[in-house]
């Protein structure tokens, strides 16, 4: 039986957890935790700087990359795929609305 579905389920239900808690927090890899989840969350409202993948370490890099791939192949938000999600990303989205298109480019649209 081929398990390769499930198995990348839980890769993507394990990267997405472990950006979560690097989010949370308040390193510059938070922000780029953020920007990749938030993105893949909503890309109308959340856009990434891609040069903060670098300051990732290779733990978090590998986990960003695997949300980035699982989210297309899978077809599923990443709220979807952890518990109390819509919880979860609601307190992100408050927590770096600074990082939102609407407010990270204000100063540029205001010109």
């Amino acid at each position: 039986m081929d398990t390769a579905p499930s198995d990348d389920f839980r890769s993507y239900r394990e990267a997405v957890e472990s950006l979560v808690r690097l989010a949370r927090g308040d390193t510059h890899g938070a922000r780029a935790a953020a920007q990749v989840l938030l993105g893949v969350y909503n890309g109308v409202e959340w856009h990434m700087n891609l040069t903060d993948l670098c300051l990732l370490d290779s733990k978090h890099l590998d986990a960003a990359l695997t949300v980035l791939r699982c989210r297309v192949q899978l077809s599923h938000e990443p709220h979807n795929v952890i518990d109390n999600g819509d919880a979860v990303f609601a307190k992100l989205w408050d927590q770096w609305e600074a990082l939102s298109v609407p407010q990270r480019y204000k100063a540029w649209y205001d010109r």
